[in-house]
């Protein structure tokens, strides 16, 4: 969505008579083909359009591109993922053209998207404030960071809340009332964005976002985002809830009472302090046995593969059985207890020769083995067809 999909058509921004018409007129249309039509509202005070975006979810029966396209009287079209951009000739001219978005919701998707397209640059607004927070809207969803989890594995960090709209705005304290009637003004919609239970007034004047490399692309290319930043903020100290930072812990407590989320939050820690343990583990095998380098590789690798713990004692694997899959980590090691982990290192005094010349021998077989098949790949390869 954005007006640039066209580069041989001449489509001119629009001004917001003529993107009205267009609106009405391809929703109606689109109605015909779809359950559920939707085009989020602009930016208030806006001007002119570079296109027309529409919302569509559940198709009343089968849809073929070319059918849509005569149906809206397109002379173009083109798609990129789930978005489809018809060029409809304005009714002025024929020779210039007007955008028109049509975006495909997945099922019981449409409300979230249409919530993340709407009023401009709004959610980029809230998203940058939710972030210090601990908080994350994307494709899914409103999700919370768990924040011991994220420093290593953001992904893994994250809980899904809700993808309606509403429950966000009561979760943050903004008014959906308002959200619904729309904002007159950028004066309006930045005091309702400012005035989330969650968010502080900034330390400083200078209130500009953190320079990720998102925010520098959002400030250069979202007027909106940076107005509210570079001067609507220090214009207005006096429009915030809270003069210090509401603390993470606070909001994430508050995000796993109000939407039920203990068991997904319970399990995500259970999990996390399970790899802690592990790594922890692994640093203090290493650090007890006396070789470094390639034999200190074999060994570890040797610990994966043939080490199991028996009535809470370390055992060796007998040679005969499945062997391990070293790409993972053993069963025992998430889970083993401190006094374990010291028989561990005890028994591995003992036992890591024996551990290093088992992962000898079974690389040198295995390389063995690679030759010998090579071999006889490249033997069969000479013996004439009727041979083979």
């Amino acid at each position: 969505m954005g007006g640039n999909a066209f580069s041989t058509l001449d489509t001119p921004r629009l001004s917001h008579e003529q993107w009205e018409l267009l609106r009405v007129r391809c929703i109606k249309i689109l109605l015909e083909f779809y359950e559920q039509v939707v085009c989020p509202p602009e930016a208030p005070e806006k001007v002119d359009h570079g296109d027309v975006d529409l919302l569509v979810e559940a198709p009343k029966h089968p849809i073929e591109p070319d059918t849509l396209q005569n149906a809206l009287g397109a002379v173009s079209r083109t798609k990129v993922g789930v978005t489809m951009s018809f060029a409809v000739p304005l009714p002025e001219t024929q020779e210039s053209f007007a955008q028109i978005d049509v975006h495909i919701c997945g099922e019981g998707n449409l409300q979230w998207e249409l919530w993340m397209a709407s009023y401009g640059d709004l959610v980029q607004i809230l998203g940058h404030q939710n972030r210090g927070i601990g908080l994350t809207m994307n494709d899914k969803g409103l999700n919370v960071r768990v924040p011991e989890v994220e420093i290593t594995n953001r992904k893994q960090a994250m809980i899904l809340l809700t993808k309606e709209p509403i429950k966000v705005m009561q979760f943050l304290g903004l008014d959906a009332e308002h959200w619904q009637r729309g904002f007159a003004t950028l004066e309006d919609l930045f005091f309702w964005c400012s005035a989330g239970r969650f968010y502080n007034k900034p330390k400083s004047s200078d209130a500009a976002p953190e320079q990720t490399t998102n925010d520098r692309a959002r400030l250069k290319k979202r007027p909106m985002f940076a107005n509210y930043f570079y001067e609507w903020i220090p214009a207005h100290p006096e429009a915030w809830q809270n003069d210090e930072r509401v603390q993470r812990d606070v909001v994430l407590q508050e995000a796993i009472k109000s939407f039920g989320v203990r068991t997904q939050y319970e399990a995500i820690m259970t999990t996390w302090r399970q790899e802690v343990n592990a790594n922890d583990a692994l640093i203090s095998i290493k650090e007890s046995l006396p070789i470094t380098g390639s034999a200190l590789g074999l060994v570890l690798k040797g610990i994966k593969r043939w080490v199991t713990f028996k009535d809470g004692q370390p055992q060796m694997r007998p040679l005969g059985e499945p062997e391990e899959d070293i790409t993972k980590l053993p069963d025992w090691l998430p889970r083993i207890t401190s006094e374990e982990l010291g028989q561990l290192n005890e028994w591995l005094q003992k036992n890591w020769p024996e551990l290093k010349s088992r992962e000898k021998h079974r690389s040198e077989a295995r390389r063995e083995l690679g030759q010998g098949v090579a071999g006889s790949m490249a033997t069969l390869s000479l013996l004439p067809t009727d041979q083979l």
